[in-house]
């Protein structure tokens, strides 16, 4: 599965690109490669990572009540990848 999001790169850099292997979510970046595992709960850095948002959109969306589901574990605020994904996924494809 390939996901393509949006890239701060330059005009002459090849877009970023998602793809999904042996569970783990490469990111391409200029200084590497994040990977952000399947098997275990994202943080909010690593959801809006994913997004390509600001960690503060993901916090706002939380207060707003919009956004993906997040459950508290003890004190941290924690994401489920799939829920990520199925939220993705149920956006609009309007384009605004």
């Amino acid at each position: 599965m390939t996901i393509l999001a949006r890239s701060t790169a330059r005009v002459d850099e090849p877009p970023i690109d998602l793809r999904s292997d042996g569970g783990v979510i490469r990111h391409a970046e200029a200084g590497g490669a994040r990977p952000l595992a399947e098997d275990r709960l994202w943080a909010v850095d690593d959801v809006a990572y994913f997004l390509d948002v600001p960690v503060q959109t993901v916090y706002s969306w939380r207060g707003q009540g919009r956004g993906p589901l997040g459950r508290l574990v003890g004190r941290r605020l924690r994401y489920r990848p799939e829920d990520v994904k199925a939220w993705v996924a149920s956006l609009s494809t309007d384009v605004a």
